[in-house]
């Protein structure tokens, strides 16, 4: 239901834009005043920070003001909003990014990863995505394609990037809490301020306690006297 309200919105809105450009023509310098009230995204896939509109590569970024906008928590979360991406648990190795159909699944200690993670510019190697959630993100940066040894270490399918929220010079602070069915609770905070002159500091905290989806009545002990 609501992608089809979604859907006739867009029409309807498409439709009263056309009418607008046909009775009020844009001069040139409306159009790049409303080209630049375009929301700049600024990431460091080059190891610089740079516009999104300007990096030569196929890079896919999500802000976190965008990331609580889509509920994007996971790793299998963000496979539904990033072209090519797709995201496999496993037992074994804790969950595997697949970038245009290139991963590694292999869980040798030793093997390298087709689809690198990089925690703040560094390469973190095996993880276990699919055991938490994203935690104080300022984004999330994945790049299709094959990657040099630009962060450290060169990948074939491509790389994803999480960059965590930097500490500011001013006070901020803020808590989630989400309560749901089996008694799920999810809590979430950080606080982030000056520590002295030049020094600032960032903390965050999470967690997630939820009850079984069913009782296991195989693990009652019962005493035949």
């Amino acid at each position: 239901m609501k992608i089809h309200l979604f859907t006739e919105s867009l029409k309807v809105s498409l439709l009263v834009c056309s009418l607008l450009f046909l009775v009020n023509p844009v001069n040139a310098e409306e159009a790049e005043a409303a080209a630049n009230s375009i929301e700049e995204i600024i990431v460091t896939s080059q190891r610089v920070e740079e516009s999104l509109q300007d990096v030569p590569i196929a890079v896919t970024a999500l802000t976190g003001d965008m990331l609580d906008d889509m509920q994007i928590e996971s790793g299998s979360d963000l496979q539904m909003v990033t072209p090519s991406l797709s995201f496999q648990g496993g037992d074994a190795g804790g969950g595997t990014f697949n970038i245009r159909g290139i991963t590694n699944l292999a869980v040798s200690a030793t093997s390298e990863s087709g689809v690198e993670i990089h925690v703040n510019d560094l390469p973190v190697g095996s993880t276990t995505m699919q055991d938490g959630e994203f935690l104080d993100m300022e984004r999330i940066e994945v790049l299709r394609g094959p990657q040099g040894t630009l962060y450290g270490r060169n990948t074939t399918g491509g790389a994803v990037n999480f960059v965590t929220a930097r500490p500011g010079t001013n006070f901020e602070a803020y808590l989630d809490i989400d309560y749901g069915r089996w008694n799920t609770l999810k809590i979430e905070g950080a606080m982030s301020g000056a520590i002295s002159e030049k020094i600032s500091g960032r903390i965050a905290v999470q967690a997630n306690k939820s009850d079984g989806y069913y009782t296991n009545n195989g693990t009652t002990v019962t005493s035949g006297l």
